[in-house]
């Protein structure tokens, strides 16, 4: 079974008005998102939501508002 990956060249907007319940509406299926960064190593951050953990949701959140600024 062949899972589908989406890609993205940057946080879509949408992440920052919606709750951890609605990440579906944004990310259907796993994702794959490229940040260009102030260095130019590559680094690789991993996220999982489950449950009633939010801290990673919170983090995405973040993120994307740092780089809109």
């Amino acid at each position: 079974m062949k899972l589908p990956i989406d890609r993205y060249d940057r946080l879509p907007e949408a992440l920052a008005g919606i709750s951890a319940r609605e990440i579906r509406s944004v990310f259907p299926n796993s994702s794959l998102v490229y940040i260009e960064g102030e260095r130019p190593q590559p680094m690789f951050v991993s996220t999982l939501l489950h449950g009633n953990e939010l801290t990673s949701f919170s983090v995405l959140q973040h993120l994307e508002r740092s780089c809109r600024a």
